[in-house]
């Protein structure tokens, strides 16, 4: 694997990470390695109909890890997956599309609970990007917002979440881009800052 994503998560007995290209396929891999950095392994390569090109951190809950990809998949659009740390049990949970948002941007956002929060930086009504929310018991994926709606556009980077409240960053607002938060229910957008140059 080249071109290393994201940071590593540190389930033990070994650490677990992205590449963005390289591999089997030239797709990326998830690769593992020992803390002390000994025993590197290749857990899985990227193929193009199930995910290619991972470029964020994966998210470690219920002793699987899942992460998106920004490509790859049945709309070439990014997929959101799940594997087990041998990486012989891989599965795509959902295939990202134009009409429901697509190039999923940032890490996933783990709830501690049964749902994962995500952005995906184009898609959706008017191709701005939308918010989801992944239920990981039923295997649902929910649109939450679509930028489209607000006055915002193309979310980039990892969202925080803080009680119930969701932190992220986005284009648009009268500088170079905004600080919003909203409710994990999709409601209450609010801008929070414009950013600019100064």
């Amino acid at each position: 694997g080249s071109n290393a994503r994201g940071a590593l998560v540190f389930p033990a007995p070994r650490a677990y990470g992205v590449t963005a290209a390289g591999g089997t396929y030239n797709g990326g891999v998830i690769y593992s390695i020992n803390h002390d950095g000994t025993d590197y392994r290749v857990v899985h390569n990227f193929e193009r109909t199930q995910g290619w090109q991972p470029e964020t951190s994966l998210v470690f809950s219920d002793s699987v890890l899942y992460g998106v990809t920004l490509l790859g998949g049945n709309g070439s659009s990014g997929v959101l997956f799940r594997v087990d740390t041998t990486g012989l049990d891989y599965e795509v949970l959902h295939h990202f599309s134009y009409a429901a948002g697509s190039f999923p941007s940032g890490s996933l956002v783990d709830s501690g609970e049964e749902l994962l929060y995500g952005v995906t930086s184009a898609g959706g009504m008017d191709n701005k990007g939308t918010v989801f929310q992944f239920n990981k018991e039923s295997k649902e994926m929910e649109t939450l917002l679509d930028f489209a709606t607000v006055s915002a556009l193309n979310p980039r980077g990892t969202m925080v979440l803080a009680d119930t409240i969701l932190y992220g960053l986005a284009l648009g607002g009268v500088g170079d881009g905004i600080l919003f938060s909203m409710k994990t229910d999709g409601t209450d957008f609010t801008k929070l800052v414009d950013m600019n140059s100064t």
